[in-house]
């Protein structure tokens, strides 16, 4: 597994020429930045989308909210698994450069030993509360709507949480977001001070690390 400063540098050489799947927007009225990565993953009937939510609630709360919350400053992040896609993101955030690597320091961290049964069992604690709170009409018409999600699906999911555990956690994990850091296939945009734009240190910076930077007017 590699270690923090393996993972900047390395992400720092494969980067050396912008990417088209990450994004610097400059807007004139901000002083920090907001942060976001997507993954392409699942749909919700499929087996690995209850995983791969535990993971999302794991990473959030164990390992993001100290990272770039209490380390590095941001006012809040956060991550999950939803509509087929697995996102983290920071807000007001003032080191999103070592936010991004943290993004892909979270991924080693779910697969390393640091994770534990407890960390599951919480997620899964979470995760229920927010399935068992009193549903709308108006939002349960449209989750069968946009994602064909009815009362049968959604029984469907909550069985295949309860068979989450640390191994199935961990596996769902290295099948569809380890090689998609790996292999620079993650999405990421920043929108932020408008110094990233005009300042030639600061533009720098961002395309040094693979960013197409652009401004917002």
């Amino acid at each position: 597994m590699m270690q923090h400063g393996d993972a900047i540098k390395n992400i720092s050489a494969s980067q050396r020429q912008t990417s088209p799947l990450r994004h610097y927007f400059g807007v004139p009225s901000s002083q920090v930045n907001f942060c976001a990565a997507a993954v392409p993953t699942v749909p919700y009937r499929h087996v690995d989308c209850a995983a791969l939510r535990v993971a999302g609630k794991v990473l959030g709360s164990n390992f993001l909210h100290h990272e770039i919350r209490e380390k590095g400053g941001a006012y809040g992040s956060g991550s999950s698994q939803s509509r087929h896609l697995f996102k983290m993101f920071s807000y007001r955030d003032p080191q999103s450069i070592q936010t991004i690597h943290n993004f892909q320091r979270g991924i080693e961290w779910l697969l390393s030993d640091k994770v534990t049964e407890k960390h599951i069992d919480e997620a899964l604690l979470g995760i229920f509360g927010s399935l068992d709170c009193p549903i709308s009409p108006s939002d349960r018409g449209w989750d069968e709507l946009s994602q064909g999600v009815d009362e049968t699906i959604r029984q469907e999911h909550r069985e295949q949480l309860l068979g989450v555990n640390k191994k199935t956690m961990q596996n769902a994990v290295d099948k569809h977001l380890k090689h998609a850091f790996e292999n620079n296939k993650v999405a990421y945009s920043i929108v932020g001070r408008a110094e990233g734009f005009h300042d030639p240190d600061q533009r720098n910076l961002f395309e040094g690390q693979g960013f197409v930077v652009s401004s917002l007017k």
